[in-house]
């Protein structure tokens, strides 16, 4: 099942998404409309995604990416949080992604809730 999407309008036109809700056939004249591309990816590995997001679509959130990196949108940003151990690994992939495709990658650090 998808995650909703939001589309919010604050002097252009900018989506903020789960990007695995957008591997579909609207994604392209959905992505007309805008200018910003922001996402959340933790990983680039199928196992790990489903283990991070507890669910399925890793393929669905690459294709989604490549769809966006192909279209007119200004940018295209990705937010990465960190995990020591899980996917810390990965952040060298990350950066590598920026060297063939005009996509900015933000490292957050993950910060647990417990209490």
């Amino acid at each position: 099942m998808a995650l909703p999407c939001t589309v919010v309008y604050l002097g252009s036109s900018i989506m903020v998404s789960h990007i695995s809700t957008l591997g579909n056939d609207s994604l392209q004249l959905n992505l007309n409309y805008l200018i910003n591309f922001f996402s959340s990816l933790d990983t680039l590995d199928p196992f790990k995604f489903e283990l991070m997001t507890r669910r399925r679509g890793h393929e669905a959130v690459l294709k989604t990416l490549q769809v966006a990196l192909s279209s007119s949108l200004v940018s295209v940003k990705i937010n990465v949080v960190v995990i020591k151990g899980l996917n810390d690994s990965e952040v060298l992939d990350f950066v590598d992604m920026t060297k063939d495709e005009p996509i900015s990658v933000r490292f957050i650090e993950f910060m647990p809730f417990t209490g």
